[in-house]
């Protein structure tokens, strides 16, 4: 459904605006048997790229009893998996990438440490974050300067997500925060419908707006998840309220209580 509804946004705005190219730089009403194959994830990122990790993660647990029996003599096969991870080193087969396989490893090794890793992490979120941001900083200076970028690049995206981590248990352990039933059924629908806005972001941003500001840039990269947090969140209160039904067929079902 979301790979259908991204191939019918992109010939919106091809027909609107054609000098934006979207979808392989073709016209979804162009597209051969392959194209529509790699849509929906077959040999290729799907049309909404994301779902390309559900995919990968669907595959991957067919193995998980292995992933469990290999981790629990200790997390050797963990760190193994975040040195591939961080040089880049991928798999090349579709469904089973080295991302998904570290990421499944990671949840299974943090399921059996839970209380260990939850402790660590709140008790040292404030130094964990503002290596994220020093981090973030380093990334968008060396962005496409030289091979080492892509492992500053992953770095810093594992980084980020700990750190975000870290972030929200130390404020749910101090009651500053808490989760809400309309935050947790959004969850599926934000991570299905961000790359739409992002896309848009970096397509206009790069068409309209011509600069080397390294400044620029990193603004852009903070402000773009709070924007698109926003957006998702006021799109899915809309049709989750109004189009309930179509709400199901976009969220997997995932209905908000009150």
């Amino acid at each position: 459904m979301w790979n259908l509804l991204i191939v019918a946004i992109y010939q919106i705005i091809y027909s609107l605006f054609p000098y934006l190219s979207f979808g392989g730089n073709i016209p979804p009403s162009e597209y051969t048997l392959t194209d529509w194959l790699h849509v929906f994830g077959f040999g290729s990122h799907p049309a909404d790229a994301p779902l390309w990790f559900i995919r990968d993660l669907m595959v991957v647990s067919l193995i998980s009893p292995i992933l469990w029996y290999l981790l629990k003599s200790g997390p050797s096969l963990l760190i193994i998996g975040i040195l591939c991870w961080i040089l880049g080193y991928d798999s090349q087969i579709t469904g089973f990438s080295t991302t998904a396989i570290l990421f499944f490893a990671i949840g299974i090794y943090s399921n059996k440490n839970q209380n260990k890793w939850t402790n660590y992490l709140s008790h040292n979120y404030l130094i964990i974050n503002i290596f994220f941001i020093l981090l973030s900083f380093i990334d968008v200076y060396l962005k496409n300067t030289n091979n080492i970028h892509v492992s500053i690049h992953n770095i810093c995206i594992s980084t980020g997500g700990i750190a975000l981590f870290s972030l929200c248990i130390h404020l749910t352990k101090r009651n500053i925060i808490r989760s809400t039933p309309f935050l947790i059924s959004s969850c599926f629908f934000i991570y299905a419908f961000h790359y739409l806005p992002l896309i848009l972001i970096q397509k206009i941003t790069c068409t309209f707006i011509h600069t080397e500001s390294n400044i620029f840039f990193v603004l852009i990269y903070f402000m773009c998840p709070i924007i698109i947090l926003t957006l998702s969140l006021i799109i899915f209160y809309i049709i989750s309220k109004y189009l309930p039904t179509i709400t199901k067929y976009f969220t997997g079902n995932r209905s908000r209580s009150s």
